[in-house]
Formats: C-alpha cells, sequence, structure tokens
C-alpha cells in the first residue's frame, strides 16, 4: 500500500485508484494559509495543537509551522494543552525554542499561583486559558524585547 491509502477506512486507496495523489496535510495546509509570505513580517510564531509529543515531529501542523518559520529566521514557541514531559527535550530541540502547556505541571506557561488547577479546567474553558497564556506570552516576549534594545 502506498501512504494515505488505509486513511478513512480505505477512502484514500479508491482516491489513489481515480488518479488522486499523496500530499502532507499539514504542508499542503500551510501553503494553502500563504503561510511563507505572512511569516515575512512576523517577529514571532506561537504554534500548538492539544497535546504535543514526539509523534508532533512527524508532520504535524506545529512541526511544519516551526519548520516554515525557522526558515524564514522567525522564532517559535510551542503552546499545547498537554505536553508529554518525556518527549519536552526533542520538541525543545526541534523547535529550537520554548514548548508550554496551559496545563499545569513543570511546562506550564503560568506562574505556579495562576496556574488552572487541572488539565480538566483547561479543556472546559478553553478559551480563557488560552486569552490569559496569550498575556503571559506577551509579557514575556516584550520584556525580552526590551531586554535586547537597553
Amino acid at each position: 500500500l502506498r501512504p494515505g491509502a488505509g486513511a478513512a477506512g480505505g477512502l484514500g486507496f479508491a482516491l489513489q485508484l481515480l488518479g488522486a495523489t499523496y500530499a502532507s496535510g499539514a504542508g499542503l495546509m500551510t501553503q494553502l494559509l500563504g503561510l511563507p509570505r505572512l511569516l515575512e513580517d512576523a517577529d514571532w510564531l506561537i504554534t500548538g495543537e492539544g497535546c504535543s509529543d514526539r509523534q508532533t515531529l512527524a508532520g504535524k501542523a506545529p512541526w511544519m509551522a516551526a519548520q516554515q518559520a525557522q526558515a524564514q529566521g522567525v522564532p517559535v514557541t510551542l503552546l499545547s494543552g498537554v505536553i508529554q514531559t518525556k518527549d519536552v527535550e526533542a520538541l525543545q530541540q526541534a523547535i529550537h525554542g520554548p514548548c508550554l502547556s496551559l496545563a499545569p505541571g513543570p511546562h506550564c506557561c503560568f506562574p505556579a499561583a495562576e496556574a488552572p488547577p487541572t488539565a480538566e479546567a483547561c479543556q472546559t474553558d478553553a478559551a480563557r486559558w488560552m486569552v490569559k497564556a496569550g498575556k503571559v506570552l506577551g509579557q514575556q516576549w516584550a520584556s525580552s524585547r526590551d531586554l535586547e534594545s537597553g
């Protein structure tokens, strides 16, 4: 079988018989969204997913976005709902930047006193925690830029 042929109950195989070709979904999306062009004016990329682990580095969207950003010299931060602790080092080496989670624990983006009480709390009110994370990361980014220029 060819890559993608077993996906969706064999639909990929049927489509290949009709002349379809296999393409990376994440790679295709970065191109359709015009990510390389968007990164031309970017100072920083924040990417992420629900749960990041070694599989993230196997061509998932956050990895593809990070590669595009790195190719253009744009710093990257991975912010996910949860990060598997055993995979943090591999993620950080590949991303070349911070790998943080919303969930409480050693890689939480929030100071301990402001962290969500549980990972489930993050899921229940994800929008609220993402907004808070954006503020925290933005403040950290601004502080680091002030230090660089001052």
